[in-house]
């Protein structure tokens, strides 16, 4: 994974975004919900970030995906396997998700799983943390700690 491919995550949710961030330095989580799903803004704070050295970590909508894809911004895709749903919809369990949430992911799972054409994916087996350490340790480089 080259600088500028893995600067903007994009990962589903409960995939460990917010882990990440509070564990390692030059992560930032940057969370959609104070954008009001004004996804031109959201791009043009997450580009800043990531062109001032940062790794960001972003929501998965498709709608995101599209705007990232407008400005023709490379990002990664980070989902965990299609298989996953009933361990997924536990952690958003254990995490306290609104029923409303932990409902429209169960309801949507597969169809939220879709990839657009030429998107790069990891497909995340168990936390992002882990895949992201697998990708860099393969290309010899670290996580900053």
């Amino acid at each position: 994974m080259n600088k500028k491919e893995g600067n903007i995550i994009c990962g589903f949710a409960g995939i460990g975004k917010s882990t990440l961030a509070d564990e390692y330095l030059g992560f930032v989580d940057l969370e959609s919900t104070p954008f009001e799903k004004d996804w031109y803004r959201y791009v043009k704070v997450a580009t800043h970030m990531a062109n001032n050295g940062y790794i960001v970590l972003l929501s998965c909508h498709k709608e995101l995906r599209k705007e990232l894809r407008s400005q023709n911004i490379d990002y990664l895709l980070a989902l965990p396997p299609e298989d996953k749903k009933e361990e997924y919809i536990q952690r958003y369990k254990n995490r306290k998700n609104t029923d409303d949430f932990i409902e429209l992911l169960s309801d949507n799972w597969y169809s939220f799983l879709s990839v657009m054409p030429n998107e790069k994916v990891i497909i995340v087996e168990n936390y992002l943390q882990n895949s992201l350490l697998d990708i860099k340790r393969s290309n010899n480089e670290r996580i900053k700690k």
